[in-house]
């Protein structure tokens, strides 16, 4: 028996690429729109190689994909540096106990 493929237009496509970059994951995104996540990646990659260059910078789709991969690594990485002296502050401001007198 044959499998039937479905086919998507180019706006589902267009849409679909849009969330994948602005951060969700590959692999929830395919499994919630119901593609296989090969397919969703052959749409980014197709999608970031049409997409026209940003007029006011001269970057490209891909160069821009790129930049805020790595924005969104390093706001993950200071989210953790803020959270650990957060934490450090509050060990360090506790009151200390007078030393016990034997």
């Amino acid at each position: 028996m044959k499998r039937r493929t479905r086919q998507h237009d180019e706006t589902f496509r267009r849409r679909a690429v849009e969330l994948l970059i602005s951060g969700r994951s590959l692999n929830d995104l395919a499994r919630e729109i119901g593609v296989s996540s090969p397919t969703l990646w052959r749409w980014k990659e197709r999608y970031l190689a049409q997409a026209p260059a940003e007029a006011d910078t001269n970057r490209s789709a891909q160069e821009v994909f790129q930049e805020n991969k790595e924005l969104r690594r390093r706001l993950k990485e200071l989210e953790t540096h803020h959270e650990i002296l957060k934490k450090a502050l509050g060990i360090l401001s506790q009151p200390t106990l007078p030393p016990s007198m034997s």
